[in-house]
């Protein structure tokens, strides 16, 4: 049986929230990768995570395989590039997540523009932050798209986050 729920998918597409949710309905450990790269970057001043070095990612990546063979019952890992990451890491219960350009520009919108100047977000837009992100995982990874087929694909564009947890959840109790 799978033992980690592994939430990977684009800037936008409710990956945070939805693990979130996740953790909240059964009470196991949540770990946002992307969110361990976004403190070090907002700390040393980065406008986004691919400026940080290619030694920080490959660091992150190792640290987060290695917590992937923790004796845990179940753990929830999210990140925009968690289908690389733990590809070959046994008993993973892959999630992608996407969502339709309008509705991660507006969620852009709401956590960038709305956010008052404390949003986590980085990056100067949406688009701009997409092109980093697949630079990016094209200098870690050596490819631009995920790297494996998920064992779930959900479409965020007009859900709730603790509506499609619950999806995930049951999908992942089915198994």
């Amino acid at each position: 049986m799978d033992n980690i729920i592994a939430i990977f998918g684009l800037t936008c597409s409710l990956k945070t929230e939805v693990a979130q949710e996740l953790s909240l309905m059964t009470g196991f450990k949540l770990s946002n990768r992307g969110e361990k790269a976004t403190t070090q970057a907002k700390y040393l001043g980065k406008a986004t995570t691919a400026e940080l070095p290619v030694e920080f990612h490959r660091s992150l990546d190792d640290e987060t395989r290695l917590m992937a063979t923790w004796d845990e019952k179940l753990m929830i890992f999210e990140s925009a590039f968690m289908d690389a990451v733990l590809k070959d890491a046994p008993n993973v219960f892959l999630v992608r997540l996407h969502a339709d350009d309008k509705s991660r520009q507006q969620r852009w919108h709401v956590r960038k523009e709305e956010g008052g100047g404390r949003t986590r977000q980085l990056g100067a837009s949406l688009a701009e932050r997409d092109q980093e992100d697949q630079a990016l995982r094209s200098q870690l990874y050596g490819n631009t798209g995920a790297t494996t087929t998920p064992a779930l694909t959900i479409d965020t564009s007009d859900r709730a986050a603790n509506d499609i947890g619950r999806q995930i959840w049951d999908s992942f109790k089915a198994e």
